[in-house]
């Protein structure tokens, strides 16, 4: 808590992540899923030191900042701080930004060229669940070799398959 006091941002995040008690099976959770599972709200305390982390440049804080000010309600300053973790590249940050741009929600603007974007950098940097959605993307625009079906998969597509079976992903192991 001495470092926390001094400001420090990784002080500050642990901190946070200490006073507020969500775990990472809630971060991302829909306000209504939350309340099913039991899930408390974050104090208002928890939200401000996230803040503090953020302003500092802490990556993680600025995603779970965002997660969290969807289900108060502070859909504009999520979006924000979603933006800015993706922007410094933390994979976690890129995917959501790609689910956000997707459904055109949570004040992202919408588009699939956003949403490409975002999700083919999340994978780039090693997040498990789009490196699996992007190689499903490349085996199902490459399936078709001169108009007949084709079984081979690109090399992109098989490094991105490894790599996401490796990575977690239950559904590139099969």
């Amino acid at each position: 808590t001495k470092a926390a006091a001094a400001g420090q941002a990784e002080a500050l995040f642990a901190l946070a992540e200490l006073t507020c008690g969500a775990d990472d099976s809630e971060i991302g959770m829909s306000p209504e899923a939350r309340a099913a599972v039991g899930a408390k709200r974050c104090p208002a305390e928890a939200l401000e030191l996230f803040r503090r982390a953020a302003r500092q440049g802490h990556s993680k804080a600025k995603f779970r900042l965002a997660c969290l000010l969807v289900h108060e309600n502070f859909q504009a300053e999520a979006c924000e701080w979603l933006q800015e973790a993706a922007d410094e590249g933390f994979p976690e940050a890129c995917y959501l930004s790609s689910c956000w741009h997707a459904a055109a929600c949570y004040g992202a603007p919408g588009g699939e060229r956003s949403s490409l974007h975002w999700e083919t950098t999340a994978a780039e940097l090693g997040h498990p669940t789009a490196q699996f959605q992007v190689s499903e993307r490349i085996r199902q625009t490459t399936a078709f070799k001169n108009g007949h079906a084709s079984c081979e998969l690109p090399n992109d597509a098989t490094r991105l398959l490894a790599c996401a079976a490796w990575g977690g992903d239950v559904r590139a192991r099969c």
